[in-house]
């Protein structure tokens, strides 16, 4: 053992990879401690070799511990109070949260997960969650019955310190794990990742000893949804966006193949969220824009969020059959969720940078943390939100926007209908000072680059900050 502390690291996600196990983050678990990582894919070989470090042990995800009918109840109540409970309290900060809280977002026709009688029901004990005890209290109450992870807890229970580090504010993995931490006083750590951590995934699943946004926007979000007190808060960049800007500088700027066209790439999202017809409909549009503008010397590089061969061949019969539309499958490392693929996140970092050096402008359906990645290489960003459409109306989209900003991409401009967006595209092509200063806008409010002594930073936030 190593200096009889352990720490345990959450991986829920593929995603998480390229900014949970980053060697600053490693290294400086290992100088200190022993390492534990916990995740779906512990047994996977390609996994555990591309986490090639001998005192590294891996741990599967928690397992339900029973299935009943009646601890399905307290655990959708729990539920309901942690996620509900908070977007109640906060509903005048994040309004659109509130107003889709019986949404079901898997289904692209926003059906409700309820019948009237049952959401009226809802709605009158839902101030009960304005409060995060009374999520942690039935938490508590059946978590001994309901998460199961006794190999891990066993060897846990060697060391005389264990430190939980999270980055996930959602899911049974993170759900489990910090149940453990509160029963058996662990030390905690938060890490988030992606934009949304801190600002709308409910109550924290545990009161944590730190918690590490990533720039100020972040916490800001910190203290005023969630009641951290600056003494428990230390800002840590996000090192994957560190890793992007120091990597981008060795590597060439845009191929000769892409030397004198206008490139866009108009980054998709799940369709749950973002029709895959709005989708086609607004690269289409933009082809027809290219073409006007710049005749054949353009390209639109379409990177669809999609899960099946049925949905790329829906794309493919609907986009305009031009040479210039190339539809890029994101990769594992971008989206990967609790499946492991095979892949070199090294490799797949030099493509996405490779790209992006090639890309005049980034548009995106809506938000996706993907723009943080264009801004730290410079590309600005345009935000396409139809909210008027049918679909995005009936979800009352428009709340997700203040003052014609979003709430977590301040600095990002919008364009509600094709006019905005030609205009906005006409704009930033033509006036180099306005696009990097979107570029330079976005990034403040997410990474700064004058505090990216990690090793210091990471060894304060983990071990030392608030001992006392």
């Amino acid at each position: 053992m190593h200096l009889n502390t352990l720490v345990i690291l959450s991986l829920p996600l593929q995603r998480l990879i390229r900014s949970s196990l980053s060697d600053e983050l490693l290294s400086t678990i290992l100088n200190k401690s022993d390492l534990a990582i916990v995740s779906p894919f512990s047994k996977n070989e390609d996994f555990i070799k591309s986490v090639a470090c001998s005192p590294i042990k891996h741990f599967d995800a928690p397992i339900s511990g029973s299935s009943s009918k009646f601890l399905k109840v307290i655990t959708y109540a729990a539920s309901f109070f942690r996620v509900r409970g908070y977007w109640f309290r906060h509903r005048k900060k994040i309004p659109y949260y509130w107003a889709n809280r019986y949404v079901n977002f898997n289904s692209t026709n926003s059906h409700y997960q309820f019948k009237f009688l049952s959401r009226f029901f809802l709605d009158l004990i839902v101030w009960l969650g304005y409060w995060d005890f009374t999520w942690r209290f039935l938490d508590n109450l059946y978590g001994n019955i309901r998460y199961s992870c006794k190999e891990l807890i066993d060897f846990a229970n060697k060391y005389d310190e264990v430190i939980l580090i999270q980055s996930a504010s959602w899911g049974f993995q993170d759900a489990a794990l910090a149940y453990y931490a509160r029963k058996k006083n662990w030390r905690t750590i938060f890490l988030p990742y992606t934009t949304d951590q801190l600002l709308c995934n409910g109550h924290l699943y545990a009161r944590y000893n730190v918690v590490c946004p990533q720039g100020k926007l972040e916490t800001s979000w910190a203290i005023d949804f969630h009641r951290i007190t600056s003494d428990r808060i230390i800002e840590i960049p996000s090192c994957h966006l560190n890793s992007l800007s120091k990597q981008s500088r060795t590597q060439n700027l845009k191929s000769e193949n892409y030397l004198d066209k206008k490139i866009i790439l108009y980054a998709g999202i799940s369709a749950n969220y973002f029709p895959e017809s709005y989708e086609v409909e607004v690269v289409n549009y933009l082809a027809d824009l290219m073409q006007s503008i710049f005749a054949d010397k353009w390209t639109i590089i379409y990177r669809p969020v999609i899960d099946s061969r049925d949905a790329l061949l829906r794309l493919n019969k609907g986009l305009k059959k031009s040479s210039n539309i190339i539809i890029e499958l994101p990769s594992p490392a971008s989206i990967g969720l609790d499946k492991f693929e095979k892949s070199n996140n090294q490799l797949e970092q030099q493509k996405l940078i490779e790209r992006l050096q090639e890309v005049d402008i980034l548009i995106m359906s809506l938000s996706t943390s993907m723009a943080l990645e264009a801004a730290i290489l410079n590309i600005p960003v345009i935000s396409y939100a139809p909210i008027s459409k049918d679909f995005l109306a009936k979800r009352s989209s428009g709340l997700m926007f203040h003052n014609n900003q979003m709430i977590d991409l301040m600095s990002v401009p919008i364009a509600f209908d094709f006019d905005q967006l030609k205009e906005l595209f006409l704009t930033i092509s033509s006036n180099k000072e306005y696009s990097q200063e979107i570029a330079r806008k976005i990034l403040k409010d997410w990474y700064d680059p004058t505090n990216l002594d990690y090793p210091h930073l990471f060894e304060k936030a983990i071990f030392t900050q608030g001992r006392g």
